[in-house]
């Protein structure tokens, strides 16, 4: 299963763990969610938390920049576009899939307890509907199939989320159409978009200064006729 019944058959997981959150109590204690213990560390004093997030970040990135160009990242991206040539060239597609699969699990995962450290408290909600399918927009607004794309997005959307809740009650629909006006014009996504339009204006200046070499050329030979 790829593509969008892959995304589908996730979200659905998604719900029903959200669902099973919800109606365990003893354990998730319900709507009311479970609070982190205060304990006493240089990570939660001053800056600490902040600099702590910022190199998991900054490390995660790097890492995730190392494995698309390391074989196996070469692999999954061979496997995202054409999984039936990889498979005719004796690639194990699920066992590449499989992997993909778990890498970005952990990742969720070290993101899930940078967000208990932040906000000492988590509950259901975290699981919802509503939170996975703003983790999808947050890829598409920055890009399918790139590195800085969904930090982009995702830096984007709460941005926007920020903003827009402190000066109106509906900052959904600001946010909705913000994001068709996103795939109106850059389909693509926010990161290969930006890559177009400058390869595409990085083309038009060679063209553009050819152009004028012509016509001063032309000039000149007009002048000595």
């Amino acid at each position: 299963t790829s593509g969008l019944s892959f995304l589908m058959i996730t979200l659905a997981l998604g719900q029903i763990v959200w669902g099973i959150a919800f109606r365990y109590v003893d354990l998730t204690n319900g709507e009311n969610g479970v609070s982190l213990p205060r304990f006493d560390s240089f990570v939660v004093q001053g800056n600490g938390l902040y600099y702590l997030c910022l190199g998991v970040t900054a490390a995660c990135l790097v890492l995730v920049m190392a494995l698309s160009r390391s074989p196996l990242g070469l692999s999954m991206q061979g496997v995202r576009d054409q999984p039936r040539r990889m498979a005719t060239l004796g690639y194990d597609v699920w066992a590449i899939r499989y992997a993909a699969y778990v890498l970005s699990a952990l990742l969720a995962a070290i993101a899930g307890i940078l967000y208990m450290l932040v906000f000492r408290f988590i509950s259901p909600h975290a699981l919802s509907l509503t939170v996975s399918s703003e983790a999808v927009l947050m890829v598409i607004a920055g890009g399918l199939g790139t590195t800085l794309g969904p930090l982009l997005g995702a830096g984007l959307v709460v941005l926007l989320k920020n903003v827009a809740s402190a000066y109106t009650d509906r900052w959904p629909t600001l946010l909705g159409l913000i994001f068709l006006f996103i795939i109106v014009v850059v389909p693509e996504g926010l990161v290969p978009g930006i890559r177009r339009l400058l390869r595409t204006a990085s083309a038009k200046r060679p063209a553009a200064a050819s152009a004028r070499t012509t016509l001063a050329s032309g000039s000149r030979l007009e002048g000595v006729r």
